[in-house]
Order: C-alpha cells, then structure tokens, then sequence
C-alpha cells in the first residue's frame, strides 16, 4: 500500500503534464520527443529516469548480497 500511495502521490504532484498531446498531423517522432523533452514533462522524466536507476542499483546491490 505504501508504494501504491507513494506513486498516487507522485503522479499528483506533475497536474501541468496531465492529459495533453500535439495536433494530431504532427508525427510520431514529435509527440515522443514533446513527451520526453518538453520543459513541462521533463520533471518527470529525469526523476522516472533517476528513480529507474536507484531501484536497479538497489536489485543488484540484493542480488549481490544474497550471492555471498
């Protein structure tokens, strides 16, 4: 429940990137681009990005552990 709370929260926190895409004749290259580069998404972003690597650091740090 707390992880489940945590990402609720989290998801709250960003309300300017919700729901929101480009003109429908831009390309998919654009709309990829405005998702993960717009200055408004880009919060985001890096701290999904950030996030990704701590929790992978964190497995492999366990994984490594429970080999020993």
């Amino acid at each position: 429940m707390r992880q489940i709370f945590s990402l609720i929260l989290f998801a709250s926190m960003f309300r300017v990137a919700d729901a929101h895409t480009l003109a429908a004749d831009d390309g998919l290259a654009a709309q990829l681009l405005h998702q993960l580069l717009g200055l408004h998404h880009f919060p985001i972003t890096a701290t999904l990005i950030v996030g990704g690597i701590v929790v992978l650091g964190l497995y492999y740090r366990r994984a490594r552990r429970s080999r020993s």
